[in-house]
C-alpha cells in the first residue's frame, strides 16, 4: 500500500479539522493509504488511517463521520469508558459510534450521516462479504438511535 495524493491528503485533513475544534478531542496523526478498499482504522499510537477507496466513496460529511468514529476509538481509550447507556456498551464499535456521534453533534453534523457512510461502505464492491453483516447491525443501531433522539 502506498500513500494517497496531496489533494486526497488535504481533503482528509480538512475533514479531521472539522472534528478537532472540540476541546476534548486529543490530536491524532492522519494518513491516507493508496488502497481501493473503503476503510478507516485507528491505532493506539494515536494515528488514524483512511484509504483512497474510502475518500472516493464518501462525501465530505460522510468522511468526517468516518473519522469521528475512528476518533471515538481513541477517545474511548483516553477516557477509559467502561460503559455507555444501553445493553451494547461492551461493544467497541458501538462505543466508538456513540463517541463519534457526540463529536458530530458538537460539530453541527447530524449523526445519521455516520449510518449513511457505513451503508455506502457496506454496499461497496470491495468490502469483504464477511464485514457486511456487522456493518448492517451498526447501521440499524445508528438509525434507531437517531429515531429515539
Amino acid at each position: 500500500m502506498g500513500h494517497g495524493t496531496e489533494p486526497e491528503a488535504r481533503r482528509a485533513a480538512l475533514a479531521m479539522d472539522r472534528l478537532r475544534v472540540q476541546s476534548w478531542v486529543q490530536p491524532a496523526g492522519l494518513h491516507v493509504l493508496a488502497n481501493r478498499r473503503p476503510a478507516a482504522f485507528a491505532w493506539p499510537d494515536r494515528h488514524v488511517y483512511v484509504t483512497t477507496g474510502l475518500l472516493a466513496l464518501l462525501d465530505d460529511d460522510e468522511l468526517t463521520a468516518a473519522l469521528a468514529h475512528e476518533l471515538g476509538h481513541l477517545q474511548a481509550r483516553d477516557r477509559h469508558l467502561a460503559a455507555l447507556r444501553g445493553p451494547t456498551a461492551d461493544d467497541i464499535e458501538t462505543r466508538a459510534d456513540e463517541l463519534g456521534c457526540e463529536l458530530l453533534t458538537a460539530g453541527g453534523i447530524r449523526p445519521a450521516v455516520l449510518a449513511r457512510a457505513l451503508a455506502k461502505v457496506r454496499d461497496a464492491p470491495d468490502t469483504p462479504v464477511q464485514c457486511r453483516e456487522a456493518l448492517t447491525h451498526r447501521i440499524e443501531w445508528l438509525r434507531l438511535r437517531d429515531e429515539i433522539q
